[in-house]
């Protein structure tokens, strides 16, 4: 039943945006993502600029797996899981894409094991939050006497578990956090400029020489 969920969701996610609720204090000006160069707009940020300038506006965050194709993105999220201490999620998510795309068998044994012992196994230097289910299942799987080829989809379960960790857990917080970072610059370039025109112009006198 729990997979089935993260299926689901997995599903529901490819076709709808992160929408944050409208701040009082946002207006229609900030309705561009923070990475609008690397992505591609989706309908609901187009209809999200038609709105009235008068109305508040939302922060628009594509699904995350759109957001995970653009570097600067994957740079800032992976800061954001670092300072909640869970940044092994995304290493380990990155090291098991790098996994699938290696052809020689040997190697992807070598591979296996690395993440095994690294990410899955009990005392794992980042172990990350998976089923026990799922963790006996890849131990099975990864030390199997005379082994001579693992699958490409041997982590296939928990990189499911673990990105549904992000992609419902960590990546709304952070999304969050960005709203109000863009809220505090907001309002900080506000004061600045209103300071800016409230100072008053210097006069130079001068004095003409005597004849």
């Amino acid at each position: 039943v729990r997979d089935e969920v993260i299926h689901e969701n997995l599903r529901r996610s490819h076709t709808h945006p992160v929408i944050l609720p409208p701040h009082p204090h946002l207006t229609s000006t900030s309705t561009s993502t923070l990475y609008p160069s690397s992505i591609t707009m989706s309908s609901a940020t187009i209809a999200l600029r038609r709105r009235s300038r008068s109305a508040p506006a939302a922060v628009v965050f594509f699904d995350l797996e759109t957001m995970l194709g653009v570097p600067r993105f994957r740079k800032d999220f992976t800061s954001f899981l670092r300072s909640q201490h869970c940044e092994e999620n995304m290493l380990f998510w990155d090291h098991v894409q790098q996994y699938k795309k290696i052809k020689s068998s040997s190697d992807r044994i070598v591979q296996a094991i690395t993440i095994y012992q690294t990410y899955i196994s009990d005392g794992g230097s980042r172990q990350v939050n998976i089923s026990d289910e799922t963790r006996q299942s890849i131990g099975g799987s990864v030390y199997v006497p005379f082994r001579s080829i693992v699958s490409r989809d041997m982590f296939k379960r928990a990189e499911e578990e673990v990105f549904h960790n992000m992609k419902f857990h960590s990546y709304p917080m952070f999304c969050s956090q960005q709203q109000k970072q863009l809220l505090q610059t907001k309002r900080t370039r506000s004061a600045s400029d209103t300071a800016a025109r409230a100072k008053p112009i210097e006069t130079i006198t001068t004095t003409r020489p005597q004849m």
